[in-house]
């Protein structure tokens, strides 16, 4: 099964970390997005 948001595919990864912190937040997490395309050769 994929996970999709909005109709886009996603992936989970887990070197992303999930316990950054900013200010007096410290449960928080970093996005990444990547878009590849025929003129990216893929």
């Amino acid at each position: 099964m994929v996970m999709l948001y909005d109709g886009i595919p996603t992936e989970a990864s887990d070197w992303v970390p999930n316990d950054e912190t900013l200010g007096s937040g410290s449960n928080l997490s970093s996005i990444y997005a990547i878009h590849f395309g025929e003129a990216d050769g893929l």
